[in-house]
């Protein structure tokens, strides 16, 4: 016997991985689906998706459509049984419901020969007429028959053919049923067609850029060593000439006047403050229609056919350039840090079988936390002024609408979101809706690539290789100016600035926001006198949004108004107009507006309007608000003549001249 070590032996197990019932599933194979309610039967459905933690059933299809449903892995088994004989089930069904059909014929045909209506074919069948005829004169009670005749025509005849086309539709819907199995299988095919397209597409952005670059300026290029920094939030042309406003308004009737514009030094070192860097643009934020706002007055675009375009701005020391594209990036050419943290917990917003929107956890449930601290104040506010007190004290009001905390108009609901992860059926598709927004942001890198090895722009530099993160490094910079690494402080805000400005309203201020108002309120009577007018009930064409009249000049962009009430905060202008379109005969016309509707132009300060603007969080909100501080601006500037109010003493002014 050994004193020695010995080691010990241990025994070899075997171990059997058990395939669960979820991984054997299969597109194309028939299950029968649990019922919510016990007492009705499971129906049979076929499988048209496999996720990965889900499965997506459909019933037959019929003219008036399907239903499906989504069942996850961990109810898989206690929702579904699989039926190995789904062909056999489908041709029962299709001869049941055969048979049904045929029975309901039977059941017409028997009435209306028992009425003496059966349908006649040719003269086979003999007169039917007659035979009409010898049925009714062989009636004991003919009021009888009457009844059942209208009977038959009223209730019977129309529910029996009702019945008809229902067998019919399940009929149609079960012998379509073989077809299903077919449509599941044909799904991942697509997935194929969509990858060479994307394909195709990522090869035109690439090779296709170099035919789109335009020079602005040229001179001196930037270091090789210098990175290219690309600012990651999309500016808009419109927008950034407003920044740099002159007196006197600005116009551009082409893309090349406002490349012009832009390669001024100062407007470039302001879009563009790096020695190499790269901005994308488009002409305008939106096609939304801002012609009532008389935008045109200060910045003109005659660029309508270029808005569908983005515009890569790059700059390479004094070398200016403009790459046109009609990729859309988007609002940001590249996501923010945390969007794509793995880390972060995320919630998904899903809406009618769709994955929507995304936020993060920690997001979610500070909205929840919101709406349920507005929830108690809400509460509390009526516990301490019961509606039946509250109401007697103030009879014209409305309990609800003057709770300051009510619940207004809101898009969230928390029952829309599901977390973001494995417990959701629709896991699988917000992970595509990721991949799908990681695919987009790749395409700019597609972009930078071919800028720096087909083009000339960013000559001189080291060879770049943006799949390669040491060189991808080397190379390019990401400047995350959305989210206020370049701006700072808190966003201006407009509403606070008016009601100061208001503050010191008078009876000389001058006022701005009636010339807007009066048109919309010609163009509500001139929608209302069309409505009511039967000639043009159906040759209407799109209503007014404002409204200028023939003869009428209203009553001036920056006015004076007539009275002024102190009390009521709320200023009457007054003017002439003619009496008719083809009159000479002037008359006079008056609009009465609360304060809150104007803005008063006196109090306002010569570049008041650029704190509103050169914050890129405020600025699209209040881009709408740009009419009413630059004619502020220009009235100051004294290039804007001020209306003053109708002086009734003035007899010169009564006929048109």
């Amino acid at each position: 016997m050994s004193n020695g070590f010995e080691p010990a032996v241990i025994p070899i197990v075997e171990v059997e991985r058990v395939i669960t019932d979820f991984e054997k599933v299969e597109l194309g194979q028939w299950y029968w689906v649990k019922n919510d309610d016990d007492e009705m039967k499971p129906n049979l459905r076929c499988v048209m998706e496999v996720g990965s933690n889900y499965v997506k059933l459909q019933s037959p299809e019929s003219r008036n459509g399907y239903s499906y449903c989504r069942i996850h892995r961990d109810d898989f088994n206690d929702e579904l049984t699989f039926e190995p004989q789904a062909d056999q089930h489908i041709q029962r069904m299709v001869n049941h419901w055969q048979q049904a059909l045929a029975d309901n014929m039977a059941r017409i045909q028997n009435l209306t020969e028992s009425l003496g209506i059966a349908p006649q074919i040719g003269h086979q069948s003999g007169n039917g007429e007659g035979k009409s005829l010898a049925l009714l004169s062989a009636q004991v009670d003919v009021e009888q028959f009457k009844k059942a005749l209208i009977l038959a025509k009223e209730e019977t005849l129309p529910e029996l053919f009702k019945q008809n086309g229902k067998l019919s539709e399940e009929l149609a819907r079960w012998m379509g049923a073989p077809g299903l199995p077919m449509k599941a299988k044909f799904g991942p095919m697509k997935s194929s067609v969509d990858n060479i397209e994307d394909r195709l597409f990522n090869i035109q952005l690439y090779s296709g850029i170099l035919e789109t670059i335009f020079t602005l300026s040229e001179g001196a290029p930037a270091s090789r060593d210098e990175k290219l920094r690309i600012m990651q939030r999309r500016l808009y042309m419109d927008e950034e000439c407003l920044l740099a406003y002159e007196l006197g308004g600005m116009e551009f009737k082409d893309i090349r006047e406002f490349d012009k514009w832009l390669a001024k030094p100062e407007n470039r070192d302001r879009i563009l403050p790096f020695q190499r860097c790269m901005v994308s643009m488009r002409v305008r934020r939106d096609g939304k229609d801002r012609s009532h706002l008389n935008l045109n007055a200060f910045v003109k675009f005659g660029l309508s056919k270029a808005d569908k375009f983005t515009y890569l701005i790059v700059r390479n020391g004094e070398q200016l350039y403009r790459v046109c594209t009609e990729q859309d990036f988007g609002e940001h050419m590249f996501p923010e840090r945390a969007t794509f943290d793995p880390t972060e917990p995320l919630m998904m917003k899903v809406r009618f079988e769709k994955v929507e929107s995304m936020m993060s956890k920690r997001e979610f449930d500070s909205i929840i936390e919101a709406k349920e601290h507005r929830a108690a104040l809400r509460e509390k506010w009526q516990q301490d002024n019961p509606r039946e007190v509250w109401e007697s004290n103030n009879p014209t009001l409305d309990w609800h609408y003057y709770n300051p905390y009510r619940e207004g108009h809101s898009d969230f609901y928390h029952s829309d979101w599901q977390p973001f992860d494995d417990s959701s059926s629709f896991y699988d598709q917000g992970l595509e809706k990721i991949q799908a927004e990681i695919k987009e942001y790749n395409r700019v890198a597609l972009v930078v690539q071919g800028l720096f090895d087909r083009t000339h722009t960013l000559i001189p530099h080291s060879p770049v290789q943006m799949w390669r993160p040491a060189s991808f490094g080397a190379s390019v910079e990401l400047i995350y100016d959305n989210s206020m690494v370049i701006h700072w402080g808190e966003a201006p805000d407009i509403q606070a600035y008016i009601e100061a400005c208001n503050a010191t309203a008078g009876p000389r201020s001058v006022f701005f926001g009636q010339d807007y108002l009066w048109s919309v309120r010609e163009a509500e009577r001139q929608n209302n006198k069309d409505a009511n007018n039967w000639r043009l009930s159906e040759r209407r064409g799109p209503e007014y949004k404002v409204l200028r009249p023939y003869g009428d000049p209203g009553p001036g962009r920056v006015s004076i108004a007539k009275t002024w009430a102190p009390r009521s905060k709320t200023a009457t202008f007054c003017w002439l107009r003619t009496s008719s379109p083809h009159s000479d005969k002037m008359v006079r016309a008056t609009i009465k507006l609360p304060l809150d509707k104007l803005f008063n132009v006196s109090a306002y300060k010569p570049g008041d309007f650029k704190q509103f603007f050169k914050d890129p969080r405020t600025r699209a909100r209040y881009l709408e608000w740009a009419p009413m501080l630059l004619s502020a601006e220009e009235f100051h500037a004294g290039n804007l003549k001020v209306t003053q109010p109708y002086d009734e003493n003035d007899r010169s002014e009564l006929f048109r001249r």
